[in-house]
């Protein structure tokens, strides 16, 4: 369902910017409103190998598709050329960032003020 989403929202944008904008501006386009939409709730819980895997798979269509090829090695290429981290990076980092903030003091600090205010 989430890759419905993700390839409704790519869609949208591309639709509307297409050929007319950079790739760069495509692609910040899509980390910022299609990423999350794919990745969302991944960095709370374990991901199998095998939804790894299918969030690379979703990611290399995009490529493919933005650069009219079918060959990974472009789109590997294509990926290095625009700085565009690899799903398994960005994945790493989205984890890394849920569990600083979680484990973050004054985070827990004001999860349980804010529970103690809604239960006065």
């Amino acid at each position: 369902m989430r890759n419905l989403s993700f390839w409704g929202a790519f869609n949208a944008v591309y639709g509307k910017v297409g050929r007319a904008a950079s790739v760069e501006c495509v692609l910040a386009l899509l980390q910022a409103r299609c990423l999350s939409i794919l990745l969302y709730g991944t960095e709370a819980c374990p991901l199998l190998s095998s939804d790894r895997r299918c969030f690379e798979f979703t990611v290399n269509r995009l490529f493919m598709k933005m650069f009219w090829t079918i060959s990974p090695a472009v789109v590997k290429e294509c990926q290095q050329n625009f700085n565009f981290l690899p799903i398994e990076s960005q994945l790493e980092i989205r984890t890394a960032k849920f569990l600083q903030a979680f484990c973050d003091k004054e985070y827990i600090m004001h999860v349980v003020q804010t529970a103690c205010s809604r239960a006065a």
